[in-house]
């Protein structure tokens, strides 16, 4: 199963970013939130991402391929990390679902950033063509 890691890769690149995570912890992109932001008003909340064990925040993310992780421990994480982020799990199945998805969008080593609802490639790995599996959409709707 392909999910989001945190990484410091290409942190530093925008001015706007920021990383606060253990490299390599799971990350949710939390799409679900009902917060609501006027045009042009970037948060935290919707151009980052937060760790599932630290809470810290990023603005960057790298899909990862785990064959050992399930959809069942990706909701438990997901569960978890809301609890301690929110104190509700309200939105766990969804967001689950949704970063799940999102992530199979993506080749493992690619690393993401966030816009609202757009997940974009911000890097890829050299060296892997298109044609061979590796696909980079100009972006990709984290729903």
């Amino acid at each position: 199963m392909h999910v989001f890691v945190a990484t410091s890769q290409t942190q530093g690149t925008q001015p706007d970013d920021h990383y606060c995570c253990l490299e390599g912890e799971i990350v949710i992109w939390d799409t679900e939130s009902e917060v609501v932001h006027a045009p042009g008003d970037l948060c935290e909340c919707s151009t980052g991402c937060f760790g599932a064990y630290t809470g810290g925040r990023s603005t960057t993310a790298m899909v990862a391929d785990d064959p050992e992780l399930t959809e069942l421990d990706l909701l438990e994480i997901v569960r978890t990390a809301l609890l301690d982020e929110t104190g509700s799990t309200a939105d766990a199945e969804a967001i689950a679902r949704t970063v799940a998805a999102s992530a199979a969008r993506f080749a493992p080593g690619d690393v993401v950033e966030r816009q609202r609802d757009q997940l974009t490639p911000r890097w890829v790995p050299a060296g892997l063509p298109e044609w061979a599996g590796h696909s980079h959409p100009t972006s990709q709707g984290a729903n």
